[in-house]
């Protein structure tokens, strides 16, 4: 009875020619059914109501009956079927994908929703990667020559049939033709279509998960490199590719190096509540799915409003481990522990990828523009006024140009004087021309910030491009109002002159809080050194101005000047108050006043002031010792007045706007602040996809990237 059961179970004697041949796959079927039993006790049982968790479940217990079927056919009552072993070959096949992708289910649910550690996050991949090892090994074992021989479901002839069969194409369809005639509807089916449709997903899976996947760029923050639409061919394989449906990657020799633009996975994608995590497990492995094996034609994945996630983005690597930045007048600095500040093309190997002065009429599929050439000579006057800074000159000025403020508001501080100051003040706010100046400046700032964007035709009820005569017009009337607005700079410098003496009148001392001591720190960050520069020249300028604008309000000359911008060319104080207006617009842009229009009409929110946030950037690491660690990178769109990169923070639940002093160490009265939106972050490798290669559509832009 023994001998019967154990020849039953091991019929081939082990010294027989080819008998490993034979075992081998006898071991490593078995080995995959007990792995894949076991995997059926490892997991969190806390997550066994979620639907995939009991997919996985259910298709494990499948997967284990049916292997047992053919395990008992084949190896233990031993048929000699050689289209039942073609159906074994097939499940085979099937399963070394099935193993590790629905196997892994529980797992992903588990990482998902934070309920499993990192021990048997680590324990479960092990014990699912060996039953897929144990699956693909059995798989080319079944394959073998020497399997199907000893096994003696085909012979010597069934071998070389299937051998010219490969070779012949003459053959092979002719004997096609006859085997397909004896196959019945569904086996027709199965191998003439489905089989064949099957195994192009798994191709294109391997292929776009492992070597290349096409992705579309979805903004213009690299510009002109890309535009919205494209669609990148992304080189996966050259930074190591990621494990699938796990934290980890693949060890490559490459890594990611300054200048190349690297595609890659939204952090936020794993912090609840960014506003672009998955909001289930499900989507969580699907999305994916369907993007990649679709080129990224169909992309599931949408917000609320039905726009796609920002999932993968798409940005130029500008700075690495041991390296620090900043961002000043669009042009970028770096620095390492054994190295000064030095501009980023001034570095061998690297070049300044920023690009700034991008025009609408240039460019013509350009959807959003922030800069004329009209804007960019106010900046270019404002920042040439600090090149020409003279630290000496500037603090024996703003000395003098104190002491002359002192005295002549000591005369003026009485209340009856602030109530005519207030009146006079007023009533020119009154005035539409201020308002109308103000509002129209933002307006045309905010139409033109949108440039190429779609017109809603009210009376119709539908969307229309912009023509070249309307965006010419647009431009005109933003490049118009920005002469004008130089009064909207008058009558707010003018209240700041206002509330000041209001503050006097409370508190005698105010004035005297004025810091007219300058001192540039030696070996300062560039960033730092404009700031102090550009702080210190309002400074000298606002009390130049001030004490001008006095003298004109005691000679009674400020109401005249208050009337409209052609009188104001006549002030004694205009050539202060041009240069106030440079910098106003450097720092500003077009500024909601610090009073409220006492018409109640509402400011609407100016686009165009967010032009110093994007211009410039403040050192990054801060600390001084501080600098890039090891496997992260700082990236920045090369479409610098449109590109949330990694200067800001992009989730949405964590973005926020904050005053900074232009010069820290001077926050005083006079001195500049502005509001941003820096929160600079720099992004872990893990999170890298690939390298962009090549624009592949539309067929007008193909070309392959350096």
């Amino acid at each position: 009875m023994k001998m019967s059961f154990y020849k039953k179970m091991l019929p081939i004697d082990f010294q027989q020619k080819n008998a490993l041949f034979y075992y081998l796959p006898y071991l490593f079927h078995l080995l995959w059914m007990a792995f894949t039993a076991v995997s059926l006790f490892i997991f969190n049982f806390q997550i066994i109501a979620n639907g995939l968790v009991l997919f996985s479940i259910a298709f494990r217990l499948l997967m284990l009956y049916i292997g047992y079927q053919f395990f008992q056919k084949i190896y233990i009552q031993r048929i000699k079927d050689i289209q039942y072993y073609q159906h074994y070959k097939t499940f085979l096949g099937y399963s070394i994908i099935t193993t590790y992708v629905l196997y892994s289910l529980p797992r992903i649910v588990g990482d998902f929703y934070h309920q499993i550690t990192d021990f048997f996050y680590v324990f479960q991949f092990i014990i699912i990667s060996i039953a897929t090892i144990c699956i693909t090994i059995l798989y080319f074992l079944a394959n073998s020559e020497q399997t199907r021989l000893i096994l003696q479901i085909y012979q010597k002839k069934d071998i070389e049939f299937e051998k010219k069969l490969k070779k012949d194409k003459k053959f092979r369809k002719k004997e096609m033709v006859k085997i397909n005639s004896n196959r019945s509807f569904l086996s027709r089916l199965w191998h003439n279509w489905i089989d064949d449709f099957l195994q192009a997903i798994f191709t294109v899976l391997v292929i776009n998960h492992f070597l290349f996947q096409l992705y579309l760029i979805p903004t213009e923050s690299m510009v002109p490199t890309f535009m919205v639409s494209d669609r990148v061919v992304v080189n996966k394989m050259i930074y190591g590719p990621h494990i699938p449906l796990t934290k980890w990657k693949l060890p490559s020799p490459f890594t990611p190096k300054t200048g190349d633009i690297v595609v890659f996975l939204n952090p936020n994608t794993y912090i609840e509540g960014s506003g672009v995590e998955y909001k289930n497990a499900f989507t969580r492995v699907f999305f994916p799915f369907a993007f990649m094996l679709t080129l990224s034609m169909v992309n599931l994945d949408r917000d609320e409003n039905g726009n796609p996630n920002v999932r993968f983005i798409v940005k130029r690597l500008v700075a690495s481990e041991g390296e620090k930045l900043c961002l000043v007048n669009d042009q970028v600095y770096k620095k390492t522990k054994n190295s000064d500040w030095q501009l980023m093309d001034q570095i061998k190997g690297q070049k300044e990828y920023g690009q700034v002065d991008l025009y609408w009429d240039e460019i013509p599929k350009l959807q959003t523009a922030i800069m004329t050439k009209k804007y960019r000579s106010i900046i270019n006057k404002a920042i040439d006024q600090i090149k020409q800074f003279d630290e000496n000159k500037n603090q024996k000025n703003l000395e003098f140009q104190k002491s002359q403020l002192l005295k002549k508001v000591n005369g003026l501080s009485n209340t009856d004087n602030l109530s005519k100051m207030k009146d006079l003040l007023y009533s020119n706010k009154n005035d539409i021309q201020y308002e109308k100046i103000l509002i129209n400046s933002i307006v045309s700032s905010n139409y033109f910030y949108e440039i190429n964007n779609k017109k809603y035709d009210i009376n119709n009820g539908k969307y229309y491009k912009y023509t070249k005569e309307e965006k010419l017009e647009i431009e005109n009337n933003f490049d118009f109002m920005l002469d004008k607005y130089i009064y909207c700079v008058f009558i707010n410098e003018t209240f700041q002159l206002y509330k000041h003496f209001n503050s006097f009148n409370q508190n005698s001392h105010h004035f005297e809080e004025i810091v007219t001591f300058f001192q540039q720190q030696e070996n300062k960050d560039p960033y730092s050194q404009f700031m102090k520069k550009m702080n210190a020249q309002y400074k000298e300028l606002s009390l130049t101005f001030y004490n001008k604008v006095i003298d004109s309000y005691t000679s009674n000359e400020l109401k005249q000047y208050l009337m409209g911008i052609k009188e104001l060319h006549n002030a004694d104080f205009y050539p202060e108050l041009l240069k106030l207006y440079e910098i106003y617009i450097y720092v500003y842009g077009f500024k909601e006043p610090d009073f409220s229009l006492p018409s109640g009409t509402k400011i609407p929110l100016s686009l165009f002031s967010t032009s110093f946030n994007v211009r410039n950037f403040p050192v990054f690491p801060e600390d001084k010792d501080s600098y890039i660690p090891k496997n992260h990178y700082f990236l920045m769109g090369d479409n610098r007045y449109n590109s949330q990169d990694f200067r800001f923070n992009d989730n949405e639940n964590q973005k926020s706007e904050h005053i900074v002093y232009l010069d820290p160490d001077d926050q005083t009265i006079f001195s500049l602040s502005t509001k941003v939106t820096w929160d600079p972050r720099t992004l872990d490798e893990q999170y890298v996809i690939g390298k962009a290669a090549a624009i592949l559509h539309p067929f007008d832009r193909f070309r392959i990237l350096k």
